[in-house]
């Protein structure tokens, strides 16, 4: 009887846990930036790829027209431009939470805005890549951020983080790739193409130290006696 009287006060505790003001923050900040990411994610690509269908592979991909630009990828880099704003919710709940943001962290989330307002004071097409792909990363790490604020434990949290250098990568390999299309952007989406190059290279060094420390050290052998 004593051992069903405490385990119905744990079930309470773990209930009321979930129920507490700053656990609904936490998981309602995540929840909807998944829920935006993953519509941004299936929005977006769609009005590059119809460029591409409508222009030819060069045309669209460089959309020097801006039929793409002006055919809907204005709002969405927009959005997302506006969205970068509300993620600095994550460094208020990480100091509300006594904890210290870090250097990737700060880094992070300034630079975004900081390019992202460029993407769109120059309207480089390039930046359609970056956007979605940052879209879907986005839309699996907030739903796992999501669950963990209710107590669940998802596994493979340094995949998360893997895919997060992974998109970063993938993203320069596509400015790259625009930067050698001779009079494929004009001569401002091509300095906001080095802005955002400038950007990538000190973060993905930051994520790949991050790794190290936090998964590397992890997986080491126990020395045992």
């Amino acid at each position: 009887a004593k051992r069903q009287n405490i385990a119905i006060k744990s079930g309470m505790s773990s209930t009321k846990s979930l129920l507490e003001p700053m656990t609904m923050v936490v998981f309602v900040h995540n929840a909807a930036l998944a829920m935006y990411s993953a519509w941004a994610f299936k929005s977006i690509f769609p009005l590059f790829v119809r460029g591409i269908v409508n222009k030819g592979c060069r045309d669209g991909l460089c959309d020097v027209d801006g039929y793409v630009w002006n055919g809907g990828l204005f709002v969405h880099i927009y959005l997302f431009y506006l969205s970068k704003y509300y993620e600095l919710v994550d460094t208020v709940i990480i100091i509300a939470k006594g904890r210290q943001a870090s250097l990737l962290q700060i880094y992070h989330h300034a630079g975004v805005i900081l390019t992202t307002y460029y993407a769109c004071y120059y309207a480089p097409s390039a930046s359609v890549f970056l956007v979605w792909e940052n879209a879907g990363v986005h839309t699996i790490m907030y739903t796992y951020y999501a669950l963990t604020a209710l107590g669940f434990n998802p596994p493979g949290k340094q995949y998360l983080t893997s895919l997060q250098i992974f998109q970063f990568l993938f993203g320069q390999s596509f400015i790259v790739l625009y930067l050698l299309m001779p009079a494929c952007q004009t001569a401002p989406q091509r300095t906001w193409m080095w802005i955002m190059t400038a950007y990538l290279l000190p973060l993905i060094y930051l994520f790949v130290q991050f790794f190290s420390k936090t998964y590397k050290k992890d997986a080491k052998p126990k020395k045992t006696l």
